[in-house]
């Protein structure tokens, strides 16, 4: 009787072992197939953020080139606005000469009349 007594306890704690081993096998299986769950979902997340980081990237680019080519628009506008001044200023300039040649021409002119008034009556 104490043999089959030690028997059943080998037996209960070989089934007992059995019982944790297979336990352990189905954890270790199920942590596995989580861990394979959120790696894929981490697949998914990281391709999600390079199609966002793409589209980024092209709309930075559109944007710098965007940029880039109002800068040379304006560059040009300063360079037509600098050339328009300068071109007043000429014209101004000119204006002024010709305003005082005229000024001249005047004052010489009633000089000539005033000397020599052939043809001119006065009248008093």
């Amino acid at each position: 009787m104490a043999l089959n007594w030690k028997l059943t306890l080998l037996l209960a704690s070989v089934f007992s072992a059995g019982f944790f081993v297979q336990s352990e096998i189905v954890r270790r299986r199920d942590l596995r197939r989580e861990l394979d769950e959120i790696r894929n979902e981490q697949i998914k997340v990281m391709q999600q953020v390079d199609s966002i980081n793409d589209a980024y990237a092209a709309q930075k680019l559109t944007l710098i080139q965007k940029t880039d080519s109002l800068y040379q628009q304006i560059d040009e506008i300063i360079q037509l606005k600098t050339l328009n001044a300068q071109y007043i200023r000429s014209i101004q300039e000119n204006i002024n000469r010709q305003r005082q040649q005229i000024m001249l021409d005047i004052h010489d002119l009633k000089e000539t009349i005033g000397q020599h008034p052939v043809g001119l009556q006065q009248e008093n």
